[in-house]
């Protein structure tokens, strides 16, 4: 697959943990009659206007702390899975954001064992409702995918169904804290800080551009 030329941000490592210098323009949305995995861009805090670099600030005591991926991982990831996202977004109303920080979360920007041996990027468990298959990994029951978009599809149907099912209709696409409480509230599994990570997430890389 040759990526389209784009006006994606370009990147600079600026330090040996990278932190990003990103153009805040948004991509180009790109419009696809199938689901193909591409697109996307890595996004990170903006340097300071008086150094090559910027030492993110410690996060609050009782909040989730930034993220810090391998800026080439995360680069590669967006790439492969932003327009997976964007489809399901338009489909079926969850926030491309919000899938893309859920994965990125999940995952750790693919390179757990989860992701890539069972093409689960979104650690969702073998539940009473699954019949598909599965593999315990680490301890836990994980399900099982045949490809990489079959997780973020049954992600999507995850987050449209049972408890969640409601979601979408009380909150705008774009209101993505809204989105993150909720589905903590609700049980999304991830965690008692997953809010605040899926949030700090969809920030740290402006996710939101693929909304």
């Amino acid at each position: 697959y040759k990526r389209p030329e784009s006006n994606r941000p370009a990147y600079a490592d600026t330090r040996a943990m990278p932190v990003y210098v990103v153009n805040s323009e948004k991509p180009p949305i790109v419009k696809h009659q199938t689901m193909n995995a591409s697109l996307m861009s890595l996004l990170a805090d903006k340097a300071s206007e008086t150094s090559t670099h910027t030492v993110p600030a410690a996060a609050p005591k009782n909040e989730a702390p930034a993220l810090a991926f391998n800026g080439a991982d995360v680069e590669e990831f967006l790439d492969r899975f932003g327009d997976v996202a964007r489809n399901e977004h338009h489909r079926y109303g969850v926030p491309a954001s919000v899938t893309l920080a859920a994965a990125l979360l999940q995952s750790k920007a693919g390179i757990t064992n989860a992701a890539k041996s069972v093409n689960n990027f979104f650690q969702l468990p073998c539940t009473n409702d699954w019949i598909g298959p599965e593999q315990h990994i680490s301890g836990h029951c994980l399900r099982k995918y045949e490809t990489a978009w079959l997780s973020f599809r049954d992600h999507t149907l995850f987050l449209t169904s049972g408890r969640f099912a409601d979601i979408k209709e009380r909150f705008d696409p774009q209101d993505y804290k809204s989105w993150c409480m909720e589905m903590e509230a609700r049980g999304y599994p991830g965690g008692p800080q997953i809010a605040q990570s899926l949030i700090r997430t969809i920030e740290q890389y402006q996710l939101t551009n693929w909304d």
